[in-house]
């Protein structure tokens, strides 16, 4: 199995998961926690339990200082970008805020070329074009005519996100295993979000979750899987294909979650927050579809190369 098989294979997975972790972030955000820093830090907690199974991929090693500074910033934007995310999550559909991930891909060239110096064809960025004015058409009000507040917000997570994954691909260049960036992010991500819980209404909204069921506990720990597995696979892919790439590909992930909402939301309503009438459905629909458009603008030509 050739590189590229392995890592386009990698992104699918990674969007099904994703998606998984996308609607159950919705449902704890906006009707399990009332404070998004106590759901950061419990996130960042369970993902140290996942660390054990990285270990089998390798040691860890010590990093220089050069390549520890580059890990704080990942583990810095891996933070930040939550809590834009989360408060789109309270206010739109997930189908939508997933879909507006696909805005900061539009930086995504400009930092890959700049930081690893991965260059695409002119093709490829038209495909960036059809993703960014999809996602656009999608939020904004044309009877004001202006965006919605989410889609600010998750430009901003979707940059974050951008520069976090163009960092992970500096490190492999600079000969730093896989397994050590993992893990390393890991120990520095919790720290931070450690120091947030210092806040005493933070670690009040802390010990009012003992009230949280079984079946809660068990819903937040399964997310927590999907969403850590999601990431691990996805930083495993670029290991093989371009940033640019991954991005691109990962754009259709708003079209499975709307058919997982089609698919289950009558069996587990409370679980979703998405509305698939007909007048709104064929709009999500056709830009969804051109999402995929600009998604296969972007994949052809590299698998054109490889072939």
């Amino acid at each position: 199995m050739s590189g590229y098989t392995i890592g386009i294979s990698c992104t699918l997975l990674v969007i099904c998961l994703h998606s998984w972790a996308n609607i159950f972030d919705n449902y704890f955000s906006a009707k399990i926690f009332k404070k998004l820093t106590t759901l950061i830090f419990l996130s960042s907690f369970v993902n140290l339990f996942f660390l054990p199974f990285v270990f089998f991929t390798g040691r860890p090693e010590m990093l220089n200082l050069a390549s520890f500074g580059v890990v704080l910033l990942i583990a810095l934007c891996n933070v930040a970008y939550q809590y834009p995310y989360y408060w789109s999550l309270r206010t739109a559909e997930t189908s939508v805020v997933v879909s507006l991930f696909s805005l900061g891909k539009i930086a995504t060239p400009l930092f890959a070329f700049f930081i690893v110096g991965e260059h695409l064809q002119k093709v490829q960025y038209l495909g960036f074009f059809t993703i960014i004015l999809s996602s656009v058409l999608l939020t904004i009000d044309f009877k004001k005519i202006r965006l919605n507040k989410e889609c600010i917000y998750m430009l901003i997570v979707s940059v974050l996100l951008t520069i976090q994954l163009v960092l992970y691909k500096y490190l492999f260049q600079q000969s730093v295993k896989w397994s050590s960036s993992v893990i390393w992010v890991a120990i520095v991500d919790m720290a931070i979000v450690t120091l947030f819980m210092v806040h005493p209404e933070n670690f009040k909204d802390l010990k009012s979750l003992t009230e949280l069921s079984k079946k809660q506990i068990g819903l937040f720990v399964l997310n927590q899987c999907f969403t850590w597995t999601g990431d691990i696979i996805g930083v495993y892919a670029v290991y093989f294909i371009p940033v640019s790439l991954f991005e691109g590909v990962e754009s259709t992930q708003p079209v499975f979650v709307l058919i997982f909402a089609l698919l289950f939301i009558k069996k587990i309503p409370r679980l979703f927050n998405e509305y698939v009438g007909k007048d709104k459905i064929a709009k999500k629909i056709v830009l969804f579809i051109l999402m995929v458009i600009g998604t296969l603008l972007i994949i052809l030509p590299t698998i054109t190369t490889v072939a």
